[in-house]
């Protein structure tokens, strides 16, 4: 297993334990864009719970899926597995700035090492110092990307889906006959 993924499945155990760390998370500039996809669903979760002032449990984090995500049940289910993974990782709140620092690091890493892989095809294409300048321009945009404290809710598509999940839950509610 790549080992950004164990790190992030640590920083995400220490977010599903602790709304002091959620809070230090969201102004950190360490983006939900920084995590694999896999991880994607849950940091959404832990936003949206975090808009409401609670921690992401198992069972809010299943309702988020099938009613703000609109995932089909198996499509939960897996997802409710990687929430598994996550809150078993166990780690220690103390860890959590050496954590958000090496998932940081391990984003730089990834989109270097791709950054590199294009440069080949742009030189191919192009010719050498059109790859450079390539390189250098996405090199910049990365610097300034990491550097960026802001972190935006719409990163993580969560600035209208709140709306409509609190809309859905309370149809559901009132209506508990639709629901059969």
């Amino acid at each position: 297993m790549n080992e950004h993924i164990e790190i992030e499945r640590q920083l995400i155990s220490i977010l599903l334990s602790s709304k002091d760390a959620v809070k230090d998370w969201l102004v950190s500039p360490v983006k939900p864009s920084y995590f694999d996809e896999s991880h994607r669903h849950i940091l959404g979760g832990i936003v949206w719970a975090n808009s409401n002032d609670v921690l992401l449990t198992r069972n809010s984090y299943k309702e988020y899926l099938s009613v703000a995500k609109k995932l089909t049940p198996r499509e939960t289910a897996a997802q409710a597995s990687v929430y598994t993974t996550c809150l078993m990782q166990a780690a220690k709140e103390d860890d959590f700035p050496m954590l958000i620092e090496k998932v940081k690091l391990a984003y730089v890493r990834r989109k270097t090492a791709q950054f590199l892989g294009e440069y080949r095809k742009i030189a191919d294409k192009d010719g050498d110092l059109a790859a450079n300048a390539a390189l250098i321009g996405n090199l910049q945009g990365l610097e300034a990307d990491t550097a960026n404290s802001d972190i935006l809710l719409e990163d993580v598509g969560e600035a209208d889906t709140k709306a409509k999940f609190l809309e859905a839950l309370y149809r559901r509610k009132n209506n508990p006959d639709v629901r059969l």
